[in-house]
């Protein structure tokens, strides 16, 4: 497998210094698909960023809450949902702004789902129903789930194909199928809600500047990192990279604790120095040291994310000795503490297995 990671590139990272809000022809119509932890902040921010969204959960009552609380409408199902797209845009008073509603709008579905599968399950559906398989046909499907790659390049391939088998129909009556942005999300819940997460989006370079708008209604940071796939790869390996920080430091600050040293206050010195990190700055300052272990990403999806990583690393043959050491304490951390326990609840088993004197909390 060769995979294309993202470059050093200026040219490819756009930080966005103002919310997006979108008006008249701008507007686009939008089908939203998973309303969890990122899903719900991220589908707030293209409503309120002006965009017609249409959205479905299966959790029906947070699926109208959702509705409910953002004014945006809740569709009875993922194929409901993709089929919204193609009513016409609400008319307003003036003739400029009649004409800009009536005039075609881009069309865009959204999955933010707990993995790939789940992802492409919702794909099968719509294109089973005509209505929905039609909306499909020149829309764009941003994926911000933390996915496989090559299972996105898989849907892509299918998404092209309009699920026809290759003829690009999508049943006969109009040309080509949907296009694939893999767009996987960094930044948690706080981050979606603020608008201020990084995206890292596999695609072609052109559909990624034509959704740029969209995206900018939740994404501060903008990164194409290359073909289908390499998005969801990049956020893989992030992850991966996470788990074996937060394990690092864990081990690091139990040891320190056991020898007399408050935690707080050793996190408050690598944190002006070498070892310090974004684990070091945020999960252990705000989730770990005050013992909240509350930051809304679990055990269990953090795993799936190590695993995606793992099979890329056994695909290409590469070394990765560490890593595969952090997949097996992970995988350890989710048998112990339960999947759905948050991720930086891992520290709990070392002071377990430390002992007495181990936790990291602040002393005073």
């Amino acid at each position: 497998m060769l995979l294309r990671f993202c470059p050093p590139s200026s040219l490819r990272v756009r930080a966005v210094g103002r919310a997006f809000s979108a008006s008249g022809a701008d507007a686009a119509a939008v089908a939203f698909v998973g309303l969890g932890n990122m899903g719900a902040p991220l589908c707030a921010r293209l409503s309120a960023a002006g965009h017609a969204v249409t959205h479905f959960d299966m959790d029906a009552a947070a699926n109208a809450r959702h509705a409910a609380k953002h004014g945006s409408t809740a569709a009875a199902s993922a194929a409901a949902a993709a089929s919204a797209l193609l009513l016409p845009a609400p008319t307003e008073p003036s003739s400029a702004a009649a004409a800009a509603a009536a005039a075609p709008r881009a069309r865009y579905v959204f999955t933010c789902l707990p993995n790939s599968a789940l992802v492409q399950a919702v794909a099968a559906s719509m294109l089973a129903d005509p209505a929905a398989a039609a909306a499909l046909r020149g829309a764009t499907w941003v994926d911000c789930t933390s996915g496989d790659p090559a299972m996105s390049r898989a849907l892509a391939q299918v998404l092209r194909d309009g699920g026809d088998g290759g003829d690009g129909g999508g049943g006969g009556d109009g040309g080509g199928g949907a296009t694939l942005l893999d767009a996987a999300v960094s930044g948690g819940p706080a981050g979606a809600a603020a608008g201020t997460v990084t995206a890292m989006v596999g695609g072609d370079a052109a559909d990624f500047e034509a959704a740029r708008p969209v995206l900018e209604s939740f994404a501060k940071n903008l990164v194409l990192c290359g073909p289908t796939g390499s998005g969801h790869a990049v956020k893989a390996v992030n992850n991966t990279l996470l788990a074996a920080n937060m394990w690092t430091v864990a081990e690091g600050l139990t040891t320190l604790a056991k020898h007399g040293v408050d935690p707080a206050v050793a996190v408050a010195a690598i944190n002006t120095s070498s070892g310090r990190s974004w684990v070091t700055q945020q999960r252990y300052v705000d989730q770990v040291l005050p013992r909240s272990f509350d930051y809304g990403f679990s055990q269990a999806l953090i795993a799936k994310d190590v695993d995606v990583a793992m099979r890329m690393v056994e695909s290409a043959g590469t070394a990765a000795p560490v890593l595969r050491l952090v997949r097996e304490m992970v995988h350890v951390a989710k048998h112990e503490l339960g999947g759905g326990a948050d991720h930086t609840e891992m520290v709990r088993l070392l002071e377990r297995w430390g002992g007495e004197g181990t936790e990291v909390s602040p002393r005073s």
